[in-house]
């Protein structure tokens, strides 16, 4: 989360690093690591459901849409959908 700001933020990343109390190394190691598999099918499963969304014309609600994620043979549970 340290790691986050500090890309947000627009400060130096020496002062903010040493406010935060966080290594530079660290943070650009950090910065070179891939997304894990799980943040992977979020990304995809965000990008379905936006274009489910838009299908519907932006009135369709979770549960229209975990309908529909079901029968593309997606197995996710309504709350996943629902956040």
């Amino acid at each position: 989360m340290k790691y986050t700001y500090i890309k947000r933020n627009h400060s130096p990343v020496k002062k903010i690093c040493k406010i935060l109390n966080v290594s530079k190394s660290g943070y650009y190691e950090w910065l070179k690591r891939e997304d894990s598999e799980r943040v992977k099918s979020n990304k995809k499963l965000d990008e379905r459901i936006r274009i489910l969304f838009e299908e519907h014309e932006n009135r369709s609600g979770y549960l229209r849409i975990h309908q529909d994620l079901r029968s593309e043979g997606l197995v996710i549970s309504k709350n996943r959908v629902y956040r």
